[in-house]
């Protein structure tokens, strides 16, 4: 029975856990697709309240861990994430339940950064787990 339960913790997504949620973010010209971004939740039995993990990946890059918080610093119901890559890349996502995104990267150690606006799909059933009514 205890094997089960771990089991069941370990393949997350694949028993009754909504898929991934997808981002797409646009170039600042509007133009073109620039960025595809996946979350791919991860639940542990060491989440604390409040902070959830997930593993994101960005574009063709490997996969990195990540962390999800509400966003308390809006009044919307919005999720803040947070990723760094192995190459010092530092990653915040922001999204809110009408599926508008933005997408800052910054290379850690310097002032170099991008933001990008987009859409996430997939979010909703997360959203309405992770922030209380």
């Amino acid at each position: 029975m205890i094997n089960a339960a771990l089991l069941a913790l370990t393949l997350g997504t694949t028993l009754g856990q909504p898929g991934d949620i997808t981002c797409t973010f646009a170039a600042k010209d509007g133009s073109r697709a620039v960025l595809d971004v996946a979350l791919r939740p991860t639940p542990s039995l060491r989440d604390l309240p409040g902070l959830y993990r997930l593993n994101m990946r960005v574009g063709t890059r490997d996969a990195m861990p990540a962390t999800a918080q509400p966003n308390l610093g809006t009044k919307a119901r919005d999720i803040a994430l947070t990723a760094k890559s192995a190459d010092n890349l530092i990653y915040a996502l922001g999204f809110g339940q009408d599926g508008q995104a933005a997408l800052n990267i910054r290379l850690g150690g310097t002032g170099i950064d991008e933001t990008l606006f987009g859409i996430c799909q997939g979010a909703t059933p997360y959203i309405d787990k992770w922030l209380a009514e």
